[in-house]
Order: structure tokens, then C-alpha cells, then sequence
């Protein structure tokens, strides 16, 4: 399974904890997730994820912890967690990104702890200083643990 269609967990209304882990799935569509209101735990980790969408986690309303260790995404987009209103805790384990853009964790004003443990980000225009105006609050937990940047 490469790609999961849009509204494809509609009727899983009920659903609390999702674990698509070691999955190959390379994109994650917009709306994949729409309708699951009672989701508070997601983990996509090691699933070989390279595109993450702008709504790809549209309807997620009452998400806390979102994994997406061990993947490759290539572009953290603009409002990409905009959706995730209530997102607590962010992780990062492991995944090569290859550019986050200054305002992907833009409206995540409940955001308290993002994991960037052992990550490769590949982005000229992007160094430490970035991430204090990522939108992320001052109360942010960061963990830098092995974090290493790339400079072309």
C-alpha cells in the first residue's frame, strides 16, 4: 500500500489510537484522516513517507501525539499542522527532511514538545535560528538531540 485515499477512515469515527507503522506509504493524501474526530494518537513512523500534503491531516481535531519517525519527507509545507489544533507532542525520530518551510507549525498554539532526535534536514536556508520563528511558541520543548544540517 503506497497511498491510503482521501476519506478513506470517514466512518472510523470512533477510533482513538491509529498505528499505520511500516506501511510503504510514500504520500499521505489530503483528507486521508478526515473524519476521525476521536483520534488522539497517530503514528506513521517508518513508512517511507516522502509527501505530506497541505490537508493531509484535515478533520483531525482532537489529535495529541503525531509520529512520523523514520521517514523521508521532502518538504514540510506552509500551515502543514495548522489543522492539528490540539497536537501536544511531535516526533521526528530519525527522518531526513529535506526543507521545512518557516511556517509549517504554524496554529499548532497547543504544541508543547516537538522531537527532532537524530534528524538530517537538507536546506540551504534553513539553520537554528529558524526554528524560534517557526511559529512555535516560546513553551516548546525542542529536543536537538543529534540534529545536523546540511549546507550547499
Amino acid at each position: 500500500m503506497k497511498i491510503i485515499e482521501p476519506f478513506s477512515f470517514a466512518s472510523l469515527n470512533l477510533v482513538s489510537r491509529l498505528n499505520l507503522n511500516f506501511n510503504y506509504l510514500t504520500e499521505i493524501n489530503n483528507h486521508t484522516f478526515y473524519g476521525m474526530l476521536n483520534l488522539f494518537y497517530l503514528d506513521l513512523s517508518y513508512c517511507s513517507i516522502e509527501i505530506l500534503n497541505t490537508d493531509s491531516f484535515a478533520g483531525l481535531i482532537n489529535l495529541w501525539i503525531l509520529s512520523l519517525n523514520n521517514n523521508h519527507i521532502k518538504y514540510l509545507t506552509a500551515n502543514l499542522f495548522s489543522h492539528l489544533k490540539n497536537l501536544y507532542e511531535l516526533y521526528f525520530a530519525q527522518t531526513f527532511i529535506d526543507s521545512i518551510h518557516r511556517l509549517a507549525f504554524n496554529g499548532t498554539n497547543r504544541l508543547k514538545f516537538v522531537y527532532f532526535h537524530s534528524i538530517f534536514i537538507d536546506n540551504t536556508n534553513f539553520n537554528n535560528e529558524d526554528l524560534k520563528i517557526m511559529g512555535l511558541d516560546s513553551s516548546v520543548k525542542i529536543d536537538f538531540r543529534s540534529l545536523r544540517f546540511s549546507y550547499k
